[in-house]
């Protein structure tokens, strides 16, 4: 991130290309937009990640927020509570790796911080059983909740409390204890503008196990936090990515070779035509396990798009995975003002009375969503 004639990772690349050198500048595109996969390679998998690097060949590769407005794009796939998919495009590795990290440890989420035990005669220790308790995921809106300030306990607005009191009898045998038995214990200021009580995520999580004569009496105290300190603030079980595939043929497959085509793919990627030709029917099946390239080698191409990415979010259920990568986004964003504002209150040259060129003042609210 920085001004104008410093190159950054999302540059829709080549597209200032200069006009004297029509044939190397589609190549430069080829190159920066595509990586190819061959059976024992794959070739061109690096990005240019810096201003005036096709600069010899006179072509423009800086910075533009207007450029990168009109190429930039995000699609939503299929969107529920727990998962989201999405593909964005227009963005290089480094900015969707970037949000895919933001989504992992910075969104933040409320989860077990603190528990007082009582009493625990369980064959569970007291640190296990602490810990297990910690990864139980809480819903509820982290919103509602203050930050804990460093070295402060429970305070009015920052916390929720629940509390667990078991006790096994003769007559239960061996009694299961499950999160579904933790009690919301509702004492905390402010509740009253909740829009909606905190509950537990899963109510058949298996905590531990009694045996009769055996008691557990806790109290636990909820947090707001993020999961760059702690795994069980994270709001995902996991996210990730892939790049955006392409297959060509090089040659039509038709007749007997289009079925055995059909046949060599695992992931059912082609398909047949009712003339007896070969088709891709479903280019993001495709695994990337090659069988196809081995059997067919150069009759065949697959590609990898390397500005487009497909995120899968897999949420813990904590906050809705589409309100995560909302989230996501808004602390991208404030992360890229404060860089940027870094960057003008370093620079000599920005620092005369000028406002830093902050990438949100260039383009429209309007287009936020």
């Amino acid at each position: 991130f920085g001004s104008r004639n410093v190159g950054v990772a999302a540059m829709p690349r080549a597209e200032q290309a200069g006009a004297g050198h029509p044939a190397i500048a589609q190549r430069v595109r080829e190159i920066n937009e595509k990586l190819e996969c061959r059976h024992n390679a794959i070739l061109n998998p690096t990005v240019s990640d810096y201003a005036g690097v096709h600069a010899s060949v006179g072509i423009d590769n800086s910075f533009d927020a207007k450029s990168l407005k009109k190429v930039m794009k995000l699609d939503v796939s299929s969107v529920d509570w727990h998962d989201a998919q999405f593909s964005w495009r227009g963005v290089d590795p480094p900015i969707a790796n970037a949000l895919r990290r933001v989504m992992i440890a910075e969104v933040e989420t409320v989860a077990f911080e603190i528990v007082s035990i009582n009493q625990n005669t369980g064959v569970l220790h007291d640190e296990v059983l602490a810990h297990r308790l910690g990864l139980i995921p809480i819903r509820f809106d982290p919103a509602n909740l203050q930050w804990r300030k460093p070295g402060a306990g429970a305070e009015n607005g920052n916390h929720l409390m629940y509390r667990l009191n078991k006790k096994c009898t003769p007559k239960d045998g061996t009694l299961s204890v499950y999160s579904g038995d933790l009690e919301w214990c509702s004492t905390e200021v402010g509740r009253e503008q909740w829009t909606e009580p905190p509950t537990l995520v899963h109510k058949d999580i298996l905590i531990t196990k009694l045996r009769p004569g055996q008691e557990i009496d806790l109290e636990l105290v909820a947090f707001k936090g993020q999961g760059k300190d702690h795994a069980k603030w994270s709001p995902v079980s996991t996210t990730f990515y892939k790049l955006k595939n392409e297959i060509s043929f090089n040659t039509p497959f038709e007749g007997q070779e289009a079925q055995d085509l059909k046949n060599c793919c695992p992931m059912n990627v082609f398909d047949i035509e009712d003339t007896g030709r070969a088709f891709v029917r479903d280019h993001d099946a495709c695994t990337l396990c090659r069988k196809c390239i081995e059997t067919y080698d150069t009759r065949l191409k697959i590609e990898k798009h390397k500005n487009h990415f497909i995120f899968f979010v897999q949420g813990t259920g904590a906050i809705a995975a589409p309100a995560i990568v909302q989230r996501a986004f808004e602390i991208f964003r404030d992360k890229c003002v404060t860089a940027m504002s870094v960057l003008h209150d370093r620079d000599p040259e920005l620092s005369k009375g000028q406002a830093p060129p902050l990438l949100v003042d260039e383009i429209d609210d309007t287009d936020s969503d």
